[in-house]
């Protein structure tokens, strides 16, 4: 479903249910930047509680920092790499000791639903929050010294659900995705939720 929406999924997942582990999805890709390429990084989390229960006992992650040794090893000279991480704080601290600053232009890290933008070892790590409150946009400017990196965290205005013709999109969307299993009734909201607010209900 990713791939047909013009999405790559990376990662060191593999999947175990033939036998013996097949990866899920390439560990990076590729991605043009102006005269450059960058090689962007999937470091995956082995925390299994993170994936559905009905799959765990298919799924095979080794530790982040595995998964990155087998990166770096199989790519020697690897450079503009940028790491997405899912590993969560404490498992990213190990992943910088094997990363060279010359190398790396930033990572981005997750799991641990945290909002903060630093610098580890040279090298920029921000986590932008969790719920699709907020996204992070990030400019990239290559000069004859390296990268210089810009980030900027941009929370989502819920009052889009107020703008005209929202609530005829919305309608719009339920008719070409969803199902009557879809649309079981489970529970009675006043009125049509934001995103955030819709996540926060749905928890309760």
């Amino acid at each position: 479903g990713a791939a047909e929406r013009g999405l790559t999924v990376i990662g060191g997942i593999s999947d175990l249910s033939s036998g013996s582990p097949v990866a899920l999805q390439p560990v990076s890709v590729d991605v043009p930047a102006g005269e450059h390429t960058l090689t962007v990084v999937g470091i995956a989390t082995n925390a299994m509680t993170t994936y559905p229960a009905a799959i765990r006992d298919t799924l095979s992650i080794a530790q982040p920092t595995e998964q990155l040794r087998s990166f770096l090893a199989a790519n020697p000279g690897a450079d503009n790499l940028v790491v997405l991480t899912h590993a969560g704080v404490p498992a990213d601290k190990q992943l910088f000791e094997l990363l060279d600053p010359a190398d790396t232009i930033l990572a981005v890290g997750g799991h641990d639903h945290l909002v903060f933008q630093t610098t580890v070892n040279g090298i920029p790590y921000f986590h932008n929050g969790f719920r699709g409150e907020q996204i992070s946009v990030v400019e990239l400017h290559h000069s004859g010294s390296g990268w210089d990196v810009s980030e900027q965290s941009i929370r989502i205005d819920d009052t889009i659900a107020d703008l005209p013709g929202f609530a005829k999109q919305v309608a719009f969307e339920r008719l070409k995705h969803l199902d009557g299993h879809d649309l079981a009734h489970v529970g009675t909201v006043p009125r049509d939720l934001t995103l955030t607010e819709a996540i926060h209900w749905s928890l309760e």
